[in-house]
């Protein structure tokens, strides 16, 4: 018996990303959907900490009911389905629900997760160079406090995303994440979907 150190990781997760190769062809028609849609829908999230944060969740207006976002909503569903054989999910997955948000300066998104549901997107349609990132924390448990001499892909505790256009993040729903605050003059608009397993 050897007496050498063996290293096993376990409880990986699994950020993917992907670019939408048609993002030129629908970004300005999505974008004036979505501010056209600003002024008559009523903001979701009333009960958010950053309920100033523009956003048609909570069944305010679902994107998967909208014919001009039916292009990028097939789309995404068919990276979802890579990233489901990719990780050796049961085939299962069906996309449930969408929105967007739109965030003006100072606005932001708190640390949350999304219940009900095992897989979730987040689609950059336009954002700016500089524009806030996406933060992902770590699953560990918040008594986890070991000091680290050097940080790794295995021990670090939040993960940023830079918002480019026609980017697409998918990641297990149960990972709690946020947006910083934005603080270009330029709006932000995301599109965001979860997937629920039958």
């Amino acid at each position: 018996m050897s007496s050498e150190l063996v290293l096993e990781s376990w409880f990986p997760t699994v950020i993917g990303h992907s670019y939408c190769p048609f993002h030129s062809e629908i970004e300005e028609e999505l974008r004036n959907r979505c501010i056209e849609l600003q002024k008559s829908v009523p903001s979701g999230g009333k009960g958010w900490i950053s309920n100033e944060t523009y956003n048609t969740s909570d069944g305010e207006h679902d994107c998967l009911d909208d014919p001009v976002f039916h292009k990028l909503n097939e789309w995404v569903n068919k990276a979802v389905e890579q990233y489901v054989l990719a990780n050796k999910i049961a085939p299962s997955i069906k996309l449930n629900n969408s929105w967007f948000n739109i965030y003006k300066k100072y606005d932001y998104q708190e640390f949350h997760k999304h219940p009900n549901c095992v897989i979730s997107t987040i689609y950059f349609l336009k954002a700016e160079e500089n524009a806030s990132r996406v933060i992902f924390r770590t699953p560990n448990d918040d008594m986890f406090q070991i000091k680290f001499s050097e940080n790794t892909k295995e021990n670090i505790k939040n993960v940023y995303f830079t918002p480019d256009p026609g980017k697409l993040i998918i990641f297990p729903s149960n990972i709690s994440h946020a947006v910083e605050q934005h603080k270009l003059d330029s709006d932000r608009i995301t599109i965001s979907y979860n997937f629920t397993q039958e």
